[in-house]
């Protein structure tokens, strides 16, 4: 006796497609293919520089608070500190950022921005823009700015580290994580 034929219908309904992934309900998942797909744009349009994401926060994060130590460096960027050393020392010998003593503690160094290193900032800026855009490219202006701030909220909270009074120096700060 011949076994009845499976109709195609029933064997494309008997398979999940991407739409019915149960991962697609977990936000951690979701965070983590978007944050991957959102660092391989601007790495893309970071190409041209010579830098990738984890160097361009490097000169963003020594931008914005006029000097910042290593040790603060891994706090900021969520990294072990043993591996910010290759990044520093990397833009170090670009000569985009300067290594200095710190003025009250002689065991830390503090990184700097070169002129050179503010002027491949700039260029950065410009770049990482592009690239979260066409990352971003399926949302409107409104979406971004509302997931941003969801974001933003959820890192300041989940990152202490993150959030500096304004006036107050980071080192003045002890920022390692926990």
């Amino acid at each position: 006796m011949n076994k009845p034929a499976v109709a195609a219908h029933d064997i494309m309904m008997s398979v999940r497609t991407p739409s019915h992934l149960r991962l697609l309900d977990e936000v951690g998942f979701l965070l983590s293919r978007v944050a991957a797909t959102t660092v391989a744009s601007v790495n893309d349009e970071l190409a041209d520089l010579d830098i990738r994401v984890r160097e361009y926060s490097v000169l963003s994060l020594a931008s914005d608070l006029g000097g910042v130590s290593q040790r603060q460096l891994a706090a900021l960027l969520g990294m072990d500190p043993s591996r910010v050393v290759p990044l520093v020392l990397r833009l170090e010998q670009r000569g985009l950022i300067n290594r200095s003593p710190h003025p009250q503690d002689r065991r830390l160094n503090v990184v700097s921005l070169t002129v050179e290193g503010t002027a491949l900032l700039r260029a950065g800026q410009e770049a990482a823009a592009r690239g979260e855009r066409a990352a971003m490219s399926e949302l409107s202006e409104s979406d971004l700015q509302l997931i941003r701030s969801m974001l933003q909220k959820l890192a300041l909270n989940h990152n202490p580290e993150l959030t500096v009074p304004e006036g107050t120096p980071l080192e003045a700060r002890d920022v390692t994580p926990s």
